[in-house]
């Protein structure tokens, strides 16, 4: 037993050196931190792409989003990029795999990412999963990225970087962005043990082509079927829809640091709330120090989910005093049996105003192993209606003590936190 404790521990002082490599101090670079500058200004010298959008369709439920994926699918004319992070095909989203299919075969161009994990999906959607592949057959055009598999097991490192984005775009038009999967979970009702998440649809021609450019690049380095941006043709007919300004951090590829850089712009120019839902706050102290920051000017509120799962609900209370610590008041949803769904929604609303959503967790892996999606929109409408969400959230919430917040602090608690902030 001591011999499997001290690989135990080898093992994770191992991944941890291999995680050293990356950072999150880009949070707190005066570089990124322009003073300056606006927030929208700020944003766009750190990297991010302007564009102006639709007010979002937000969906809650896993069923009404399916419905809507379902119907945006079916209005597909010329192409379709879908990319999810978890990705099989059950009863609950047999259409979406149905139309592509069917779209496929009628000439428009579809094309299919999904991570390599997705075979091992340890969600109640393991229960339910089946392949998917027999599409190519039809015309679909698959990329599994960094598929797990033993002759790649050599290349450790590499098999640490994963693509955690979610997103469809059709016909350059139509954008969804969010945080649910392509699985049984996510498409689940909330009382059958889907989870709780988001997702949002916008229509935004410059959005479209800004995600459309960004997926050739990211295809053509990954797949030996090169395609070209002449492959999906821009949207052609004015969309008056499009008037919100919005900015986009869409994080793929060897750098990994302009996810980091949004989230420390919009904490440093925090000067009245920021209220967020980090899902698994597994953060390392540049993460931490950003928050701090923010709580010197603004009220900060987090809401962390009750996960009925022991490891990585034992790993996040592990955080929880260092999160108290910076002055933010940390509200720990009531415990439950996660009938109603796990709470894995992503979100950052800051002074009312900027509204964070995407794939993207407020955490080390996110911010630095992932490939991610993050949308600031500008827009003070959609952040009261999504501050009338986080409200609804905290209803069934509790403010942490601080006593019960260092009980947390044992030791499985560090070694639970310690694999999870390099595994998510």
């Amino acid at each position: 037993m001591k011999s499997k404790n001290k690989a135990f521990l080898l093992l994770l002082l191992a991944l941890s050196l291999l995680a050293s490599c990356s950072s999150t101090s880009y949070m707190l670079d005066a570089k990124t931190l322009r003073s300056d500058l606006d927030v929208g200004q700020a944003l766009t010298q750190a990297g991010l792409t302007e564009v102006t959008i639709s007010y979002p369709e937000v969906y809650y439920d896993g069923v009404d989003w399916y419905a809507a994926l379902v119907e945006t699918l079916e209005k597909a004319q010329s192409y379709i990029i879908l990319e999810t992070f978890l990705g099989s095909e059950c009863d609950q989203n047999q259409k979406v795999f149905d139309i592509l299919a069917r779209k496929a075969s009628e000439g428009v161009k579809v094309y299919f990412v999904n991570d390599g994990v997705g075979f091992f999906d340890m969600t109640e959607s393991k229960e339910y999963l089946r392949p998917f592949y027999y599409l190519e057959d039809v015309g679909v055009k698959i990329l599994t990225v960094n598929p797990v598999s033993g002759n790649r097991l050599i290349g450790l490192t590499h098999m640490l970087y994963r693509d955690h984005r979610k997103m469809v775009v059709v016909d350059g038009l139509y954008v969804a962005l969010g945080g649910m999967n392509l699985n049984y979970v996510s498409m689940n009702a909330h009382e059958n043990g889907g989870q709780r998440d988001s997702m949002y649809l916008f229509k935004s021609p410059s959005l479209a082509e800004r995600l459309m450019k960004d997926f050739v690049d990211f295809w053509n380095d990954h797949d030996w079927r090169l395609v070209s941006e002449a492959d999906f043709p821009p949207w052609q007919i004015s969309c008056p829809e499009a008037s919100i300004t919005a900015y986009l951090a869409n994080q793929y590829g060897k750098s990994r640091t302009i996810i980091a850089k949004a989230y420390g712009i919009l904490l440093s120019h925090a000067q009245k709330k920021v209220e967020f839902l980090p899902y698994l706050p597994y953060m390392d102290n540049s993460m931490v120090k950003a928050i701090a920051n923010a709580a010197q000017n603004a009220e900060v509120k987090i809401l962390v989910p009750f996960d009925s799962r022991r490891a990585p609900r034992v790993a996040a209370q592990y955080a929880f005093l260092d999160l108290m610590e910076t002055g933010a008041t940390v509200y720990r949803e009531n415990a439950n049996d996660n009938s109603n769904g796990l709470l894995h929604e992503k979100l950052m609303i800051v002074d009312g105003q900027y509204s964070v959503v995407g794939s993207m967790n407020y955490n080390f892996r996110s911010m630095t192993l992932s490939d991610e999606i993050a949308l600031i929109i500008d827009s003070k409408d959609l952040a009261s209606q999504l501050g009338d969400h986080f409200d609804s959230l905290l209803e069934d919430g509790r403010p942490l003590t601080a006593e019960e917040a260092q009980s947390y602090k044992t030791l499985e608690g560090a070694l639970r936190f310690a694999m999870v902030i390099i595994g998510g």
